[in-house]
């Protein structure tokens, strides 16, 4: 009888596995900043306490689009320049968030690159088409000491400043470095900020697929135990 009684002990710290699992939710808030070049501020609302207790928060760049115009203007050098490349990125950074820089993407423009600016003149250069800074989402981790920032009873407010920046690096071949501008370069943007926390009160009811598998877990116990009390019947008998 020891190895049913070891089963149905497994199967029911399993349950018990489940429920912990279960108990967690998560609550999201989106914005949509249009990041330039300069730091572009963005808030969220914050954790409502009530609701429960935290056990992570994390911020999501979801996605993030190039979009603008670059110059580059050799009045002031007197000589030509070969614009040869541009590449962006965007950091993001916020209340115990460290500053977070994603992957530099190089860009295609109009005119295309790479091209020759001759001396005494200028060119803008436009971003072409949708292209995504990102190639993946990219999920920020915030620090459990200023996880106190984000929440209130309530819920009532915003939560800490956060900050994004588009950086652009221009490439350019020239015996003298022409004038270059970013101010036109802009990115939109997509986060969201994912609060994950253990809920108050009573455990939530399972879902439909949680109580199927539990179902199937005390099924499959109560069939080997049968199983083995009939095999066991055989051999007495035998």
């Amino acid at each position: 009888m020891k190895n049913p009684i070891r089963s149905i002990v497994l199967g029911i710290a399993l349950l018990g596995l489940a429920s912990t699992v279960m108990a967690q939710s998560t609550l999201t808030y989106n914005a949509n900043p249009t990041i330039g070049t300069t730091n572009t501020t963005f808030t969220f609302n914050l954790f409502d306490s009530n609701l429960g207790t935290l056990t992570a928060v994390d911020l999501l760049l979801t996605s993030s689009t190039a979009a603008g115009s670059v110059s580059v203007d050799t009045n002031s050098s007197g000589v030509s320049a070969e614009f040869t490349n541009l590449a962006a990125s965007i950091r993001t950074s916020g209340t115990g968030l460290s500053n977070q820089f994603s992957p530099g993407v190089n860009l295609t423009l109009s005119p295309g690159l790479p091209y020759t600016v001759p001396e005494d003149d200028s060119q803008v250069f436009s971003v072409t088409g949708s292209q995504s800074l990102i190639s993946s989402t990219q999920t920020y981790g915030i620090n459990p000491a200023n996880w106190s920032s984000y929440e209130v009873a309530g819920g009532s407010g915003n939560t800490p400043d956060f900050t994004g920046r588009a950086f652009t690096s221009f490439s350019i071949t020239s015996f003298s470095q022409p004038a270059t501008s970013n101010t036109l370069f802009t990115a939109p943007s997509n986060y969201t900020l994912r609060y994950t926390y253990t809920p108050s009160g009573p455990v939530p009811i399972p879902e439909p697929g949680q109580v199927a598998a539990s179902l199937l877990l005390l099924g499959g116990i109560g069939t080997y135990v049968f199983l083995k009390r009939r095999k066991k019947s055989a051999t007495t008998v035998a």
